[in-house]
């Protein structure tokens, strides 16, 4: 009796273990349906920004709708470094650099960057695809879905996650509500292929790329 009673004491300690055990399994698996969905207790990973109660369901939905990948890296340089290099290698990107946008630590920098009007905020696109690599905190991306619509899609990118924004899209960039940091990659081929064309700055008639 004396053991029954030990064992139902210390069964859920167990079970919570195991599960952990599992979690921590799923995610370090780097499925990216598994991926996809680790945020999802507290925020749809994807959804359309008019109407969040429709949310993208996947990544394949997310690249057939807007040409967006999104690639789990991993979150640490042992557990990067490989799948970063394949991907260098796989589409001729030979120069990287780093940026780091923090509201709390640099709130002018932030706003110059993210805020109403900011570089990377502003509608814009680019002739080469754009690479970014999350490595600490994480962003907002909205891209346009493809079609006559032309809805904003909104996707929540975290740490350890790279975005393949292809060329040529109309997107923009904002820092999460949480946390209020990034620290990125960015991975490309050439300075030039980066030159954003704004689309507010575009003559009437010609936002079409």
């Amino acid at each position: 009796m004396r053991g029954a009673r030990a064992f139902l004491a210390w069964a859920p300690r167990v079970l919570g273990l195991l599960l952990l055990g599992v979690h921590h399994l799923r995610v370090e698996g780097l499925g990216m349906e598994d991926v996809w969905s680790d945020h999802q207790e507290y925020t749809p990973r994807a959804y359309y920004l008019e109407c969040p109660w429709k949310t993208i369901d996947s990544a394949d939905d997310m690249l057939l709708k807007t040409g967006l990948e999104l690639l789990w890296l991993g979150d640490q340089p042992p557990e990067y470094r490989q799948p970063l290099e394949a991907l260098q290698a796989a589409h001729g990107f030979v120069e990287s650099d780093e940026i780091f946008i923090s509201a709390e630590a640099n709130l002018g920098l932030a706003e110059a960057a993210l805020g109403w009007g900011g570089k990377f905020s502003r509608e814009h696109s680019h002739t080469e695809d754009e690479v970014r690599f999350a490595l600490e905190g994480g962003v907002i991306w909205d891209i346009r879905e493809r079609g006559p619509g032309e809805h904003w899609i909104r996707i929540h990118v975290y740490a350890g996650e790279a975005a393949i924004i292809p060329k040529d899209s109309w997107h923009r960039m904002f820092l999460l509500p949480h946390p209020t940091y990034v620290r990125m990659m960015r991975i490309y081929k050439d300075e030039l292929g980066w030159q954003a064309t704004y689309r507010d700055e575009l003559p009437a008639g010609k936002e079409e790329l």
